[in-house]
């Protein structure tokens, strides 16, 4: 049973609690001598904040071992604790707020915690030969605080228990834990808050380095933040990861996670990045999480991980291998898969192979991510008459270049990931970038506008044509958590079918023909997942809409400098593309010089009249 807690106030009048026998061997150093201490115990000093930088203060916790003494001695300084000798934590976070600690013993070390986060362990206990009626203080047990005067004031001690080691509930320290779905999460510090490991290239440069910690990776620019979405802490990575094995630039995570070769994992976590384009993965980099730039806000990323080989973490680094930027990431989750056959209160996933249609029929059941796939005229289907669905979805689809695909996003687009080839180069999972790798165009009154990029793409319908030379490509389209469309009162609505499964509208409506590039009028016919159409509800509907667009196709290239690049035609000039700055010639047909530009990194746009232009032997005719 846990007694009751016993408190000493650190201050100048001191008020001591009964059962304790306090002794001062000078001004500075405050003795607590509780009845006895076993072989577990737990103690407890909250409210610790050094008075300066320059200061310290130690603690000592000291128990008798068959007539010996048994000793822990910590001092803690502002940037660095050191026990028996041994530095146990470093580079602290100067946070400028006074922390809560526990010491809880078990076996011939203590385990501390800060702020109820496992802080770092002890090394083993120092035993000396000097029997305990020698002792100077006279006092068999003691857990003692030496440099009171350099502690602010209001710091306590407390005795939790004699008798038995109490672990910290991580979880009560944090906030928004609720957004978490609650399953077994795979990740042991899903907060990331016990700080780095000491393992690793430049690990003695990190901040927040500690004997207890779990997070690996490399690289100087990883750092503990307290810029956090929940709780006291969580990572900060910047610049560009990159090492040649004796220096790096940048810095690359690693979050302990033990994953089988050939399963499928959920995994989500929360990020915020400026100008940071990232990724989430395991083992090898060909199946991975696209980490977005989130412009500055708390985003939740998701997606299905797949290794390869079996693994014990993940890893966490740039994608693009051109930003600086900063990431920030907290709340990581990791949950294994639960088979969507079984009979099962909880899914973490539901993976949908083309030509499936799944029933599930036990009313409780729960998923939080559906994957489904389309492949030519197969699709997988899904029928929710008995799943509640929760969060995100993920749609792979067979493309080709230069068609629009009309299609309906459930949720605000995550990512888009292409696997194929095109400019000679076979590519897998590769990050598909707006107005780059393909266009998307949002329907604006009569006419359809193409989305700038850069800019996020919210959920709603919408037409995406890719590029013009992509061949045997199938692209991963993620979407974050369902959102309900919105209707308007016009004749025409450009909507979507989300239900999961070949849906029929009622009365006439217009799909789209990707052979005659326009929608024409049709009734009674079944519409994939995530497939976009016209609905109307006039008497006498239009058989055939042209979609006004405002582009002339999206190609690539090429590049002396190795930077990807795109151009198509706009209304008024050409929009290029590239991943970093360059400057480039464009010519008239007949070999005059129309013009110079400088690129810079992004999208850029050129004014040219109406007529037909070379850029890097790419013919390009603006309207």
């Amino acid at each position: 049973m846990r007694p009751q807690n016993k408190i000493i106030s650190l201050s100048a009048a001191f008020l001591f609690a009964t059962g304790f026998t306090a002794n001062a061997l000078d001004n500075d150093t405050l003795f607590l001598t509780p009845d006895t201490l076993g072989n577990s115990f737990t103690l407890e000093l909250s409210n610790v904040q050094l008075t300066s930088e320059a200061d310290s203060f130690s603690v000592l916790i000291r128990r008798e071992y068959i007539g010996k003494d048994r000793k822990t001695y910590i001092t803690f300084h502002s940037d660095k604790v050191i026990s028996n000798g041994e530095i146990i934590a470093r580079n602290l976070p100067n946070d400028g707020r006074a922390h809560n600690y526990v010491f809880a013993r078990r076996g011939i070390t203590t385990t501390i915690f800060r702020d109820g986060i496992q802080f770092a362990t002890t090394p083993s206990e120092v035993l000396t030969e000097i029997p305990i009626s020698t002792s100077l203080r006279a006092l068999p047990y003691e857990y003692s605080i030496m440099g009171i005067s350099k502690l602010a004031a209001g710091c306590t001690a407390d005795t939790l228990s004699t008798l038995e080691f109490i672990e910290p509930d991580e979880a009560q320290g944090e906030t928004r834990i609720g957004e978490m779905l609650g399953g077994t999460n795979l990740v042991t510090d899903p907060y990331l808050n016990t700080g780095f490991n000491g393992e690793g290239l430049n690990a003695a440069d990190r901040t927040f380095v500690t004997n207890a910690a779990l997070l690996g990776g490399w690289g100087t620019e990883a750092e503990m933040s307290p810029d956090s979405y929940s709780g006291p802490y969580c990572v900060r990575l910047s610049g560009q990861a990159f090492t040649n094995g004796n220096a790096t630039t940048g810095a690359s995570l690693t979050i302990p996670a033990r994953l089988t070769s050939g399963t499928d994992y959920l995994v989500r976590a929360m990020v915020k990045t400026d100008g940071y384009e990232g990724r989430i993965y395991a083992g090898t980099g060909d199946s991975y999480i696209y980490i977005p730039d989130t412009q500055g806000e708390w985003k939740q990323i998701e997606g299905i991980l797949t290794p390869t080989g079996a693994q014990t973490y993940l890893t966490v680094d740039n994608s693009d291998n051109e930003s600086d930027g900063t990431l920030y990431i907290d709340n990581v989750e990791v949950y294994a898969e639960t088979s969507f056959s079984r009979f099962a209160t909880y899914l973490p996933f539901a993976t949908l192979p083309a030509g499936t249609v799944s029933k599930y029929n036990y009313s409780g059941a729960t998923a939080y991510l559906l994957d489904f796939t389309l492949d030519g005229d197969n699709s997988s289907q899904l029928d929710t008459t008995g799943l509640n669905y929760l969060g995100a979805a993920r749609l792979t689809r067979s493309v080709e270049g230069s068609v629009l695909y009309p299609m309906y996003f459930p949720g605000d687009v995550q990512a888009v990931q292409i696997t194929g080839s095109y400019d000679g180069r076979t590519f897998t999972n590769l990050p598909g970038v707006n107005g780059l790798d393909y266009i998307i165009y949002r329907q604006n009154g009569e006419v359809f506008e193409v989305c700038p990029t850069g800019e996020p793409v919210p959920a709603g319908c919408y037409l995406v044509q890719f590029v013009d030379n992509l061949a045997d490509a199938s692209v991963s389209i993620q979407t974050g958590r369902k959102k309900m469309q919105g209707f308007s009162e016009k004749d025409y609505n450009f909507v979507g079918n989300d239900a999961y499964k070949m849906f029929t509208p009622a009365g006439r409506f217009l799909r789209y023909d990707a052979a005659a590039g326009c929608f024409r009028l049709t009734e009674g016919e079944a519409l994939e997942p995530f497939e976009a159409y016209i609905a109307t509800s006039v008497s006498n509907p239009v058989d055939v809409y042209y979609p006004p667009l405002v582009t002339t196709g999206l190609q690539h290239i090429d590049s002396e400098s190795g930077a990807r690049m795109s151009v198509y035609a706009t209304q008024g000039g050409i929009s290029i593309y590239a991943t970093r700055a360059e400057e480039i010639a464009i010519f008239r047909t007949d070999g005059a010089l129309a013009g110079t530009v400088s690129l810079a990194e992004g999208e850029n746009f050129y004014p040219l009249p109406s007529g037909i232009y070379i850029v890097k032997n790419t013919k390009v005719a603006v309207p």
